[in-house]
């Protein structure tokens, strides 16, 4: 591109080393981003001992400290810290992006907009719409708020932008680009000796038939439910192994509310998994840098989550060849493919995850028919390339008011 760079600032309640799905996606986005001349720096809060200033990757980071007893939330605080920056030592950015936005951070994101600084919103899970009339309008009193000041709202997926349309935002201030891939770095296994080089890396038994789960151990990703469905799948496969990555705790839950449910959860996880049978072969590996190589090394990949914007993990593991299976949750995304295809649908139960996860290490020609389908799949639809080209467009039509 011969476009100027554009100076993309983004305002998150996360970022790294701290995890969390939308943020993580936007680090690793960062490098295609400024060959397509984006130059991205980040705004955020201040945890731990990580640096007030510092450079990650070449990507400037800014980390402010919040106030914990405060009764705002903590991204509203966040943006106020960042306006007060701006206003203070000038170099307003050309488009400033938001990830976890709340109502209470409006007015802020106002006060950007009258400065000219054209406003972008990423919206990371799909709302859910009440049964109840009234509550519905409330919602939708509730979102019109929220977000009108942005000049353009971002989702993953057509589920996500059809549920907020349904909450009266207009679709002319929305625009789907799918979470992208990088399919190189997310490849299939070239042969079982690669497969099993891998697995020796990563002290894997040769006949371990690897069930693999990475998400946070939480009760929206239904590690629960997996679980359950233990007993009956270790024995029909006496060689199953389990292995889950992530952490323990969600940082998309609000912390001052949540961490100690959270965390009485995960306890509640430990003493299940101590009491099923064979526990030995369930693993948790905590966060890993070389996720890959588990997708690679593993059999299939099992997702049975409850409310997801997206589902990362899938189409990583799409783009490994590893066969997926998930459940119908909120969110689900269509630019997945379709069930039986590109992947395979369990119900929320015991049963039909166990009868799933049985069916591949079962059904041979089935397993080798999804690994084609997923792989192909995400090379047509996922490669994030093309996310990457949709997001630089857009940043470069939104810094000319042109949207």
């Amino acid at each position: 591109m011969t476009e100027r760079p554009i100076d993309l600032c983004l305002v998150t309640e996360y970022y790294y080393p701290t995890l969390s799905g939308a943020t993580e996606r936007f680090r690793r986005y960062a490098t295609g981003l400024k060959k397509r001349s984006i130059e991205m720096r980040v705004m955020t809060i201040k945890r731990g001992v990580a640096h007030t200033h510092e450079n990650q990757e070449g990507v400037p980071v800014m980390r402010f400290f919040i106030e914990n007893n405060s009764k705002m939330p903590p991204s509203a605080m966040l943006l106020g810290k960042v306006y007060n920056h701006f206003q203070t030592y000038g170099q307003w950015p050309q488009v400033l992006q938001i990830i976890s936005h709340t109502l209470q951070g409006t007015p802020t994101v106002w006060r950007l907009r009258l400065k000219g600084v054209p406003c972008v919103n990423i919206i990371t899970m799909i709302p859910i719409i009440p049964s109840h009339p009234l509550a519905v309008a409330k919602r939708w009193l509730h979102q019109s708020l929220r977000y009108s000041p942005f000049n353009l709202l971002i989702t993953s997926s057509i589920e996500v932008s059809h549920n907020l349309t349904k909450l009266g935002v207009s679709s002319k201030r929305l625009k789907v680009i799918p979470n992208g891939v990088d399919i190189n770095r997310f490849h299939p296994i070239d042969s079982i000796e690669e497969k099993q080089t891998i697995r020796r890396e990563l002290r894997i038994d040769p006949n371990d038939e690897i069930i693999l789960f990475v998400g946070f151990i939480s009760y929206r990703k239904g590690v629960d439910l997996l679980f359950e469905a233990w007993p009956r799948i270790i024995s029909s496969r006496p060689n199953a192994r389990m292995i889950l990555i992530g952490p323990t705790e969600d940082p998309s839950l609000d912390i001052s509310q949540n961490s100690s449910v959270e965390k009485s959860f995960f306890q509640q996880v430990m003493e299940t998994v101590a009491s099923l049978p064979f526990s030995e072969r369930i693993a948790f590996l905590g966060e890993v840098n070389n996720i890959e190589k588990y997708m690679m090394a593993a059999d299939l990949l099992i997702l049975p989550s409850r409310h997801e914007g997206w589902g990362n993990v899938v189409a990583e593991a799409m783009a490994c060849g590893l066969p997926c299976i998930v459940t119908p949750y909120k969110g689900l995304p269509s630019e997945f493919g379709k069930p039986d295809h590109e992947f395979l649908l369990a119900s929320f139960s015991p049963e039909s995850i166990s009868e799933k996860i049985i069916e591949v290490f079962e059904n041979p020609d089935k397993k080798r028919q999804i690994q084609k389908t997923a792989r192909e799949w995400s090379e047509t639809h996922l490669d994030v390339e093309k996310s990457l080209d949709q997001y630089a467009s857009l940043y470069q039509l939104i810094s000319r008011r042109d949207y």
